[in-house]
């Protein structure tokens, strides 16, 4: 595993060691950043399970402003930290060690708000589940990019609106923004 593009280009990335995370594929990961392009310059990042860490040094890498990482799993905290200290991001990263819906809660107190939210939950988990939370974090034109089963149906959920979806094997990218109120 390593980074794409930009900055730290082609620099390697540790990923955890056992079956907890499931790291995205490089080829999954270029298609999501091709994707995202117009987006990720200047933006405020969120990875919620964030695994390596990978998504978020990636637009990081590629000129994002900060990104925070949500992850709970220790050897998956560990591998982050690691590819942050290795990739000197730790000026623009803060990593809350806890599950998604605590730190969504959090986030929330605080009344964050991000350009770009990476979304790769495990496959087991409904994410429909947290549209509200996700909802309440978008900053104005924000874009969510959730990754998924393909065999899942994309999350319809408002104020969530699907303005793209893609399959790459197994796996699918669905793209969302927040619907305003009128």
């Amino acid at each position: 595993m390593r980074i794409i593009a930009g900055e730290a280009r082609g620099r390697p990335l540790v990923a955890p060691i056992g079956t907890e995370t499931r790291p995205t594929r490089d080829m999954v990961r270029e298609a999501l950043f091709d994707i995202l392009a117009g987006y990720v310059e200047g933006a405020r990042i969120l990875d919620g399970f964030a695994g390596s860490g990978a998504l978020a040094l990636e637009a990081l890498s590629r000129g994002a402003l900060h990104a925070t990482l949500i992850e709970n799993a220790p050897k998956a905290l560990a591998a982050i930290r690691r590819n942050i200290r290795e990739l000197r991001m730790s000026d623009r990263t803060l990593v809350l060690p806890m599950d998604f819906e605590r730190a969504a809660r959090k986030l929330q107190g605080e009344r964050a708000r991000f350009d770009i939210m990476l979304l790769d939950p495990p496959y087991r988990m409904e994410p429909g589940k947290q549209a509200d939370m996700l909802a309440e974090l978008c900053a104005p034109g924000a874009m969510i990019a959730l990754e998924h089963a393909r065999a899942v149906s994309p999350i319809v959920s408002p104020p969530l609106v699907l303005v793209k979806s893609r399959a790459y094997g197994d796996t699918a990218l669905s793209f969302y923004i927040r619907e305003e109120s009128a």
